[in-house]
């Protein structure tokens, strides 16, 4: 479609210096296909390719905050859409927007009255709100428990730091209220709140485990995961839940970009236990001393709000609370810590190259060795799945130096 695009027309143009939709106005031409355009708000004037997507005409009364749903707008194209979102969240501080059958959330990095308990019973009594993301999690209870429409899914997706992992646990926790408050007797809501607290339990040792700082965002999950909520289907009582996905970033554990952490669990390992439980797990150090944890320079993260320096002793705390919550006995937890004391040494397990082969060698056994020890196993076979590229009955293929590192 041509656009009157010519000097005076006001415009939405793709900002070549924020890659983000402004409002400017056209000032003249650079060229036979491109545009010049002065910001409304800051005078600068940017350069566009005229017959573009980086180009759009603004139309008056082309959506209005105050209307909930997106698709209500009369001018139904990317930049009036974002302007829109945009409006809702800063001038009416609306956290959510409908569109269609979907709730678009922005992240306000904040504690919002609209996401408080008391307003989440609301929610549960009644529907016909504000857009909330309660209210799909509400529709798929009700397609399964009302409609009997059988199993139901809720996608959950977003950018680093859109705010995923917050919209989960606060879904989950809407659900369990969702179904206490359709119980009908006292057993029922007994094995759903039991259920729920199970939940709620589970989110401190995913997120130990799981998420990690990076430059955009400071507790970004760095796994996808399918959760799956069992419902006795007549009475919408919570019986059980399941993970039945985990696809984890593996190479996290091993390196980081400049700024960035590994996984918060070997920091707050490293910080919350006392010096004698260091010295049983082979004389653990600071999370600075291993390459694993100090390649992005980075020690701290922030809190979710973003207002505070997080305690890393003290969410080792809280995760060895969960665990216990969640029935994880004291066994079980001491093999779990002793296999990440274990990643830990073998991190700063260096290599050499043999002056007759030129193949690798280990240079420091004695490190190989206490993570050997740790876990139980014989210290040279060890060393082979590092030294060895391939072994048969007939032929063993050494490393070289780089490739075991």
């Amino acid at each position: 479609v041509e656009l009157d695009l010519k000097d005076g027309v006001q415009v939405y143009y793709l900002s070549p210096k924020s890659q983000s939709w402004q409002v400017g106005t056209i000032c003249g031409t650079s060229g036979p296909h491109k545009l010049k355009v002065k910001d409304d708000e800051t005078g600068d004037v940017s350069t566009v390719e005229k017959h573009t997507n980086e180009v759009h005409k603004f139309m008056e009364n082309g959506y209005s905050p105050a209307d909930e749903d997106l698709f209500s707008m009369n001018d139904l194209h990317s930049s009036t859409l974002l302007w829109c979102v945009s409006e809702r969240f800063e001038g009416l501080k609306q956290q959510y927007t409908r569109m269609g059958e979907i709730i678009l959330s922005m992240n306000p990095f904040e504690g919002m009255p609209y996401n408080r308990p008391e307003v989440m019973d609301s929610y549960v009594a009644e529907t016909d709100k504000a857009p909330h993301c309660w209210q799909v999690a509400h529709k798929a209870f009700r397609n399964i428990v009302i409609r009997d429409e059988g199993n139901q899914s809720v996608l959950i997706s977003g950018e680093s730091g859109a705010g995923k992992t917050e919209t989960t646990k606060t879904l989950l926790q809407y659900l369990g209220k969702l179904s206490h408050s359709n119980s009908s007797h006292k057993l029922q809501k007994e094995i759903c709140a039991r259920v729920s607290e199970k939940l709620k339990n589970s989110n401190p040792i995913l997120e130990s485990f799981g998420n990690a700082k990076t430059v955009r965002n400071d507790n970004s999950s760095r796994f996808g995961k399918y959760i799956k909520l069992m419902l006795e289907p007549k009475s919408g009582v919570i019986i059980g839940a399941e993970m039945t996905t985990y696809l984890l970033e593996k190479s996290r554990i091993v390196t980081q970009g400049e700024g960035e952490r590994g996984y918060h669990v070997f920091y707050e390992f490293l910080s919350g236990i006392s010096a004698e439980e260091k010295a049983k797990f082979g004389g653990l150090k600071e999370a600075k001393d291993y390459k694993c944890l100090n390649q992005g320079n980075c020690f701290q993260r922030r809190s979710t709000d973003g207002r505070r320096v997080e305690d890393d002793a003290q969410s080792y705390r809280g995760l060895v609370d969960a665990m216990d919550k969640l029935g994880i006995e004291e066994d079980v937890r001491e093999q779990i810590f002793t296999v990440l004391a274990g990643i830990l040494h073998l991190q700063n397990v260096e290599f050499g190259t043999d002056a007759g082969t030129g193949k690798s060698t280990i240079a420091n056994p004695d490190v190989l060795k206490i993570a050997a020890e740790l876990w139980g196993v014989d210290a040279e076979g060890l060393g082979k799945t590092f030294t060895v590229k391939s072994s048969t009955n007939i032929m063993t293929t050494l490393s070289t130096q780089n490739e075991t590192e």
